[in-house]
C-alpha cells in the first residue's frame, strides 16, 4: 500500500517536472526569440546609420567623382605622384597626399589643378612638406581644403 502511494506519488512529481520544463523551454525560447529581435533590430539601426552617413558623404552623381579623377589625372607634374585622394562632402572637401623629389613641383602643381574646370574656385588652404623617412630626395606632400 505504501509503496503504491509513492509509486503515484512519484508519477504526479514527473508529470509535473515535465510540465514545467516545457514550460521553461516555451519562456527560454521566447526569451531567445527576443534577444534575436533585439540584436536585428540594432543591426538595423546600425545599417541605416551608415546609410545615412553614405548618402552625405558621397556623391549623388557618379559622373562628378569621375570628373575628379579625370582632373587630377590630366595634370600631372613629372616628379610628382599622388599616394593618396579623398573627396568628401560632395566634393566640397578635397586631400591630396603624394610624393615629389622637390619642394618646387607642389605649387606648381596646385596652380596646374587650379586650371581645371573642376577644380576652379578650390581653395588649398593646408599643405605640409616633409622629408621621407629612409629615402634622402624624397619628400611627402599633403594639401587639402581644410
Amino acid at each position: 500500500l505504501e509503496v503504491s502511494k509513492l509509486d503515484g506519488e512519484l508519477g504526479r512529481l514527473t508529470t509535473e517536472m515535465t510540465k514545467y520544463q516545457q514550460q521553461q523551454q516555451g519562456k527560454a525560447s521566447s526569451k531567445l526569440l527576443e534577444k534575436e529581435i533585439e540584436r536585428v533590430s540594432r543591426e538595423i539601426e546600425e545599417r541605416e546609420g551608415i546609410n545615412k552617413l553614405l548618402a552625405k558623404y558621397t556623391f549623388n552623381d557618379s559622373n562628378r567623382f569621375s570628373a575628379y579623377l579625370e582632373a587630377l589625372a590630366r595634370q600631372h607634374v613629372a616628379g610628382t605622384w599622388l599616394t593618396k585622394i579623398r573627396i568628401g562632402d560632395g566634393g566640397a572637401s578635397v586631400g591630396l597626399e603624394g610624393k615629389t623629389f622637390s619642394s618646387e613641383l607642389v605649387p606648381v602643381y596646385i596652380q596646374q589643378l587650379a586650371n581645371e574646370k573642376t577644380l576652379a574656385g578650390t581653395s588649398f588652404n593646408v599643405m605640409e612638406l616633409h622629408r621621407a623617412e629612409g629615402v634622402e630626395d624624397q619628400l611627402n606632400f599633403k594639401i587639402s581644403t581644410n
